[in-house]
């Protein structure tokens, strides 16, 4: 008998199944891409790059790692990507689904750190699932700049007019322009970007209403660790910037109301003459700060099931892809594009929770 059993362990280690009980030894390997700036980060982090026309993301992804116990190495389980389903249960719509990839992805993500890790960043955004049902292009846009050196984050998020053929690329142009500019020390990004707008119009022959849209631009001066932090908001349209507190209430940054789209003076550029939003305040450490157009900032409410579910989900930075599946849900009355940039403090009393993105 105890020749066999050894006869069936031999067997077993040849075939790779057994592990001698006594070994307890475990490492992990990760892979992952190193910054392409001479930034601080960690090696297996990125830095946020700016969204490109076609509102993709340009910056190097992290690798997924890959954990080891033994000699058996094991890839590290991925987060689904599937929309969240609140309140009821969705079936797929039908409609031409790739016609999105004519005027662009359908989908952008970015993801990583900066300052040393001191602020998380998560951007995603999809057209929507009535866009999708019509065979419609994704019309909302993003971009983030972050200057080190200057200790500056600036983020614009845009909402291009549905009723408007260009207006992806307005939007798109308008977003990438404005970070550019106020990172370059611009003293009006805002009106370099609408020139070189209209200029585009008028070169192309092109209506300069067609490139219609929203802009929310957002530039956060990173201070001390543990003190608030001053942001500056300009706004023209709708959408909005909340914050999310560690109580899982979302609450707004000010008073002011965003512009109705009858306020033509204010509402889309490249025509609105005068911001419907200008405002400062601060940002304290526990507390995220995100910026999102309508098709989301309409359920950044506590007694939503949608802000309830999200104010859960956010109360530490999810990685990348599940972010991407948690914005991407389905609720009745949610079928527009929308665009969120969600910006954690990693001083906050939630700091402990929170996951390098490489290892997610």
């Amino acid at each position: 008998m105890a020749t066999e059993k050894w006869a069936v362990r031999l067997w077993k280690w040849l075939m790779g199944f057994w592990t001698d009980p006594r070994d307890t030894r475990t490492d992990s390997i990760a892979v992952s891409s190193s910054p392409t700036s001479g930034s601080a980060l960690p090696p297996c982090m990125k830095p946020i790059t700016e969204t490109d026309r076609s509102g993709s993301g340009r910056g190097q992804y992290e690798q997924p790692a890959i954990k080891r116990t033994g000699a058996s190495p094991v890839p590290a389980t991925a987060a689904p990507i599937a929309p969240i389903d609140i309140g009821g249960r969705f079936s797929t719509l039908p409609g031409a689904i790739t016609s999105t990839l004519m005027d662009g992805p359908g989908v952008a993500l970015d993801s990583g750190a900066a300052f040393d890790g001191l602020v998380e960043v998560r951007a995603a955004s999809l057209v929507g699932d009535l866009h999708v049902e019509e065979g419609s292009r994704r019309q909302d846009a993003y971009a983030v700049r972050i200057s080190e050196t200057q200790r500056l984050i600036n983020v614009a998020v845009c909402d291009g007019v549905g009723s408007r053929h260009r207006s992806n690329e307005g939007a798109a142009a308008i977003a990438t322009g404005v970070v550019r500019h106020a990172a370059q020390g611009s003293p009006d990004p805002v009106d370099e970007s609408v020139s070189r707008l209209l200029r585009m119009a008028e070169n192309g022959d092109v209506p300069q209403i067609e490139y219609s849209t929203t802009l929310i631009w957002v530039r956060v001066e990173v201070g001390r660790p543990a003190e608030p932090w001053s942001v500056g908001l300009v706004q023209y349209g709708d959408g909005d910037v909340r914050f999310l507190g560690s109580d899982s209430l979302w609450k707004p940054v000010d008073r002011q109301r965003t512009a109705s789209e009858a306020d033509i003076d204010s509402f889309a550029l490249p025509l609105a003459t005068r911001p419907g939003r200008r405002a400062r305040f601060r940002w304290h450490p526990d507390q995220v700060l995100v910026l999102a157009t309508d098709g989301l900032s309409d359920h950044l409410d506590s007694r939503t099931k949608v802000g309830h579910f999200l104010a859960k989900a956010w109360q530490s930075p999810p990685d990348r892809w599940m972010f991407l599946s948690q914005v991407a849900f389905r609720a009745v009355g949610a079928g527009d594009d929308r665009t969120a940039i969600a910006l954690w403090r990693t001083d906050g009393a939630a700091a402990e929770n929170v996951v390098p993105e490489c290892f997610s």
